[in-house]
């Protein structure tokens, strides 16, 4: 029955062109499944079938494997089929053009409106930072990175220590390859220079320390005289212990104060 109504069906006819940058397009089978008719292409690669709308029309040459398109409501509309044949390997793929390109790929690309790439830059952690006074710095996401690694020697929510630690010891360090300004001194590893990078409002936040002792807490570190070598590079996380460590023992003192 379906094979009665397939035979039956009006179809119109539409004149179609292979195209290919490198093979030779005559003598290519153009077959429509549908009804069972089909077609060869002359010198210049084109072609005339009957088609309806959603028949499978078959495209086959003997070096490819055929490939199989629907017809639809563009090329019934048009009256025209183009198909621009790709070389790959042992397999024929193939484009159905609509009937606003004319099968010049060159022209065609360059006619053809191409939305803009969005990309998303997620940083790098491993990247250090040069501080300069004209140059402001996101807390908060320091902040969060600080905080996920508060369970110390341990993955936390999936999150890599070192990786995170790497990314927060950039903020004290100036890279070797990057030249320090004209004009200016290399930076003294204080605990004034932690103040530089982190506001007041930070510090409070991220060791729990009220707003208003912060200023004590720095003097408690310059009391401490950090060591110079946990500036190091390979000391980086040592620096991270350090600091949570003398927070924790800032605040005890000042409860027994209290």
């Amino acid at each position: 029955m379906t094979f009665l109504w397939s035979q039956n069906l009006q179809r119109i006819e539409v004149k179609g062109v292979i195209l290919s940058e490198n093979q030779d397009v005559e003598g290519v089978t153009v077959f429509n499944t549908s009804s069972n008719k089909g077609t060869i292409t002359n010198s210049n690669g084109e072609f005339v079938i009957d088609v309806a709308l959603n028949d499978r029309i078959e495209v086959s040459a003997l070096q490819f494997n055929p490939i199989t398109m629907t017809v639809n409501e563009d090329v019934v509309e048009s009256k025209q089929m183009k198909v621009y044949l790709i070389e790959q390997v042992n397999q024929l793929d193939a484009v159905l053009i609509s009937s606003g390109l004319i099968g010049n790929i060159a022209v065609d690309i360059d006619n053809v409106k191409v939305l803009p790439n969005l990309e998303l830059n997620m940083g790098n952690m491993n990247m250090a930072f040069e501080y300069n006074d004209d140059k402001a710095f996101d807390n908060q996401v320091v902040s969060d990175h600080l905080n996920a690694v508060m369970d110390k020697g341990r993955f936390y929510n999936g999150i890599d220590f070192v990786q995170i630690a790497g990314g927060i010891f950039g903020l004290f360090v100036t890279p070797k390859s990057r030249k320090l300004r004209k004009n200016t001194t290399p930076l003294n590893h204080t605990p004034k220079d932690i103040t530089n990078v982190f506001s007041h409002l930070y510090i409070a936040e991220t060791f729990k320390i009220s707003e208003e002792k912060v200023p004590a807490f720095m003097g408690f570190l310059e009391s401490k005289e950090i060591n110079p070598e946990l500036f190091k590079e390979e000391n980086k996380l040592q620096l991270i212990d350090y600091l949570m460590k003398q927070s924790s023992l800032f605040l005890e003192l000042n409860d027994n104060k209290n």
